[in-house]
């Protein structure tokens, strides 16, 4: 992994650990509805991390790749309907959080 890569991914791991400390926070004040928004966002965040983790260990051992039983390479996330009208509850809010992008 080079440098950049590597500071990078902690950029990531930050960002994660911030929405992950967001959602806790909400979580213990009660603030459900915006608690499972913020959940959403910690989990794509959470996502992204893992993902950028196996691409950086599948570079280590690219025949890894050629091996039955590996971690695939796409996940794909879904949020059902429900979550989307519980999000903002009839009003118009700002989102939680931001993208993980680094």
């Amino acid at each position: 992994m080079s440098r950049a890569a590597h500071l990078i991914f902690e950029a990531k791991q930050a960002i994660t650990d911030e929405q992950l400390q967001r959602f806790l926070e909400l979580q213990r004040q009660g603030r459900w509805e915006e608690a499972v928004t913020q959940l959403g966002a910690t989990l794509a965040c959470v996502a992204d991390l893992l993902d950028e983790g196996a691409e950086a260990l599948l570079a280590l051992d690219p025949l890894a790749n050629q091996r039955p039983g590996t971690v695939p390479q796409e996940v794909h996330v879904s949020i059902p309907a429900e979550a989307h009208s519980l999000e903002n509850g009839g009003e118009n809010r700002e989102p939680q959080s931001g993208s993980c992008e680094a």
